[in-house]
């Protein structure tokens, strides 16, 4: 192998590395269903969720929210797909069952 074969290897190499790299934020999404906020990195000291916490002090929490629907099956599937309730009939899930 000579010098020229070396150096393209070389660059060859650093241009794959470089394109490797990710420039998107990495997103955990955690939902949990009637939770509250009863973890530790909410304030409450009775509730012991350090490895919660220190993804919450890493990364960014949500401290004011909004639900689209009272009922947390309707309120999840918004969430989840970015559409209102009443657009995907999930508000029927929970009011069926009242209905019956």
């Amino acid at each position: 192998m000579d010098i020229k074969q070396i150096i393209v290897s070389c660059l060859l190499g650093i241009v794959l590395i470089s394109c490797g790299k990710q420039d998107k934020p990495n997103i955990l999404w955690i939902v949990a269903d009637d939770l509250g906020n009863e973890l530790g990195c909410y304030g409450n000291t009775e509730v012991k969720t350090p490895f919660i916490d220190k993804l919450a002090k890493e990364g960014i929490r949500f401290t004011k929210s909004y639900v689209t629907a009272p009922i947390c099956s309707a309120s999840r599937s918004s969430l989840i797909t970015g559409m209102y309730p009443t657009q995907i009939n999930s508000l029927d899930l929970s009011l069926k069952k009242v209905i019956d």
